[in-house]
């Protein structure tokens, strides 16, 4: 005689042909998640079914219960009902949802929004230095070319340091408008400190979700891999060969399309390893490099960051950028 595994708000029920209820286990919210998360039987599972004999039990693994709503048939949706009260049922719903929202904010994601955020931060702070540029280049020429760095550059304007340089003279512009110009390099300087201290967060967590990958590339070039991956679990499933292109894909189409080279590497080349080789090599360092984070991603993806073995990937890496 046949019976169906079915998985309902309040935990597993197996009904038989004829739509009887022969059997029903409750679970708690975390159980419950657990058991439509696995595609393994829970123990609460098996040994219910150890106490059916002389049943065959169809659709078993996995899981045509709450993955498909409740129930794989309207007979079975019916039952569900009955098993449950209405306020049950929602309350049961709002547990779950809960859980699974709660569990979907894992250290990978948080990586990925701050590396979004920063990303953001530092388009809008290159259009403010160039509005500020803009602003007080009659007033101090060559102040700018002068300081070098942004940040410094907002700090001295801020401060009222800021002069023009060697022998040109500057234009006058009046108080309150200089003032106006302290004021917005003051607040553009805190968004770099803002910016800066997002980075220190994101750098802690980098260390914390990808340990290897970090060591051996550094901290943000992980960062900027895993944000245009998504997540840890798709770096780590992606073939190094992906890996060595990723963010060229726009390059990589119009190859496709025959309207360019194949990209040698995407945002990898912002490693120390391939800047520093020369241009006829950064190709080979590139798959070179590719394949030892591909072997680094997996690691802390796999075994959770609880594995180091940075140091071992990086002299296997740079035994074989020797060789090239």
């Amino acid at each position: 005689m046949k019976a169906r595994l079915c998985y309902s708000v309040k935990g597993i029920v197996v009904i038989d042909d004829k739509g009887k209820v022969i059997a029903k286990r409750d679970l708690t919210p975390e159980q419950l998640d657990k058991a439509l998360r696995s595609e393994k039987l829970l123990s609460e599972e098996k040994e219910l079914l150890n106490e059916l004999k002389g049943y065959e039990i169809v659709s078993e693994v996995k899981k045509e219960g709450i993955k498909q709503e409740i129930g794989c048939c309207r007979k079975v949706r019916e039952k569900m009902r009955v098993l449950a009260k209405e306020n049950e049922i929602k309350q049961r719903i709002f547990d779950i949802t809960s859980l699974r929202f709660k569990a979907s904010l894992t250290k990978d994601k948080i990586v990925v929004m701050l590396a979004t955020a920063i990303g953001g931060y530092e388009k809008i702070l290159n259009d403010k230095v160039v509005r500020l540029r803009e602003l007080v280049v009659y007033a101090y020429p060559g102040f700018y070319e002068h300081v070098g760095d942004n940040k410094k550059f907002v700090k001295l304007l801020a401060e009222g340091k800021a002069k023009p340089m060697g022998k040109l003279e500057g234009a006058h512009y009046e108080s309150d408008f200089m003032e106006l110009i302290k004021q917005l390099a003051y607040n553009t300087y805190e968004l770099f400190e803002l910016k800066e201290k997002l980075e220190r967060l994101m750098f802690k967590f980098v260390k914390e979700v990808m340990p290897n990958t970090s060591y051996l590339i550094g901290e943000k070039l992980a960062a900027k891999l895993l944000e245009e991956a998504g997540s840890l679990e798709k770096l780590a499933k992606m073939p190094s060969s992906t890996i060595q292109v990723i963010g060229a894909e726009k390059a990589l189409f119009m190859h496709l399309l025959g309207k360019g080279k194949s990209p040698k590497h995407g945002i990898i080349f912002l490693s120390d390893y391939i800047q520093r080789t020369p241009e006829r090599k950064k190709g080979k360092v590139a798959r070179i490099l590719a394949l030892k984070i591909s072997k680094a991603a997996k690691l802390d993806y796999f075994d959770e960051g609880k594995v180091f073995k940075g140091e071992e990937i990086k002299k296997e890496l740079e035994e074989a950028l020797k060789k090239v």
